[in-house]
């Protein structure tokens, strides 16, 4: 179906919706310290994001390191873009100290927003 505003009018009012409480904490999220339902897919997972080969996945994971810091800040800069307009739209006092850096860190070359019924 159509929607008002074009396919970011329909993003935007889905969008709306996203809980901020949840969004705080998405911000925040540090790969490092996620869990998953297999062990060993954690394991595989940052040793992944931390370049090791093929044959070192089922390694100890490290504990830090700058790919984990990389994807960190990707996963932040996204969220933030998701949630710029809601937080502009309700809380953004509290949220701008947040969304402004983690915009600086996001891997994307363009942010495109509606404020179409804002």
């Amino acid at each position: 179906p159509d929607y008002e505003g074009g396919p970011r009018g329909h993003q935007s009012r889905r969008e709306q919706l996203f809980p901020l409480a949840l969004a705080e904490k998405a911000l925040a999220v540090q790969v490092e310290n996620g869990n998953a339902s297999v062990p060993s897919d954690k394991t595989h997972i940052l040793n992944s994001i931390a370049g090791k080969p093929l044959a070192d996945l089922d390694s100890p994971p490290l504990e830090m390191c700058q790919h984990y810091m990389e994807v960190n800040q990707a996963l932040h800069g996204r969220f933030a873009a998701a949630l710029y307009r809601v937080a502009l739209e309700s809380q953004w006092a509290k949220m701008h100290g947040t969304l402004q850096p983690a915009l600086l860190q996001n891997p994307c070359s363009m942010l495109a927003l509606s404020f179409h019924e804002c």
